[in-house]
């Protein structure tokens, strides 16, 4: 817990949090972002009450670079209840798309 207060404790840090959570919420506008063509690895949890499997079936689609999808048994949480899986996972895509 202390880690997270340290590391969102600081002004910017929570702000770009919420971004990336304000960013979902256009005004209801929907806007094409273009093909995506960055390697991505998707890490979910079929447990997510947050992201069904309604949301994440379809990412594929969407991406015209490497993607990579990567169900874990876990929930919404998953840095906390899986963290090895989440490390290794992240570690191999890493490693393997370093530039």
């Amino acid at each position: 817990m202390n880690n997270y207060l340290t590391v969102f404790g600081r002004k910017q840090t929570l702000t770009a949090a919420l971004n990336y959570y304000r960013a979902n919420f256009r005004g209801g506008k929907r806007q094409a972002i273009g093909e995506i063509t960055t390697p991505t690895l998707f890490i979910w949890g079929k447990h997510d009450l947050a992201n069904g499997t309604t949301a994440v079936e379809y990412n594929h689609k969407y991406m015209q670079g490497d993607y990579t999808f990567l169900a874990l048994d876990g929930g919404h949480w998953l840095m906390q209840t899986n963290y090895p899986e989440v490390e290794k996972a992240v570690v191999e895509h890493l490693t393997k798309y370093r530039t």
